[in-house]
């Protein structure tokens, strides 16, 4: 069983896996390795994670460590560059800025105006949060539009133009959000009618999402823009 997370760039793949020691390897489209490939652990904790994956316009690999409560850049030969969150912070606190268990990570634009966005795993009001590094910034949105709501258990995030995507495990939904603002939610159910838990996601085309679900059965579902199962 591998756990870990992938994204993919100019037809290279990135493969981020862990046990206690977390992995980030690269790799061509037809599986041969590729020169990128390092390991990190933090002294603090004695373990790290590579739960989610991004690459910024410079190049630069976002890593989200959930063990630790940070997302760490790092550049191709692993040196690291950047750290997104406090890890002296408590990590049962919830408030704007602290990521607690940061569970997925996108990393949208270059060093001058990028932004980073990230998903926390947890009951959180503040779990879905927009650093702006440019402004020094950080907006939290709000779960279903509502400023004393709680997100429950994000675990995957997808961005489209000005849509953003977030895949909310624990209440077996996606909560879709427009320039900041949330706009609806849809719910994942299985072919039968079941609600299941998504774990990760992206974007097939403009009418379709690739759900991963992994309770009670573990699949891919093609869904269309309102929820419903296409395969």
């Amino acid at each position: 069983v591998m756990y870990g997370s992938l994204t993919l760039h100019d037809g290279v793949l990135y493969v981020g896996r862990q046990t206690k020691t977390a992995w980030v390897s690269s790799y061509a489209l037809d599986g041969r390795p590729l020169q990128t490939r390092f390991s990190f652990c933090d002294e603090t904790q004695g373990r790290s994670s590579a739960s989610g994956l991004a690459m910024d316009d410079d190049h630069r690999l976002w890593v989200a460590d959930q063990p630790a409560g940070v997302v760490r850049a790092f550049t191709l030969f692993g040196v690291q560059v950047a750290c997104v969150g406090d890890p002296e912070e408590t990590r049962s606190r919830d408030a704007r800025g602290v990521l607690g268990a940061p569970a997925d990570v996108l990393a949208l634009g270059s060093d001058d105006e990028l932004t980073l966005v990230i998903a926390s795993h947890g009951h959180r009001r503040h779990a879905l949060q927009l650093f702006h590094a440019h402004q020094g910034r950080v907006q939290s949105l709000r779960p279903l539009g509502d400023p004393r709501g709680v997100f429950r258990d994000l675990s995957g995030l997808a961005q489209a133009g000005e849509w953003l995507y977030a895949a909310e495990e624990g209440a077996g939904r996606i909560q879709v959000f427009r320039s900041g603002d949330f706009h609806y939610s849809l719910p994942v159910l299985d072919g039968r009618g079941r609600s299941v838990g998504p774990v990760a996601l992206d974007i097939l085309d403009e009418n379709t999402l690739v759900v991963a679900v992994t309770s009670p059965t573990s699949a891919l579902l093609l869904l269309d823009l309102r929820g419903r199962v296409r395969k």
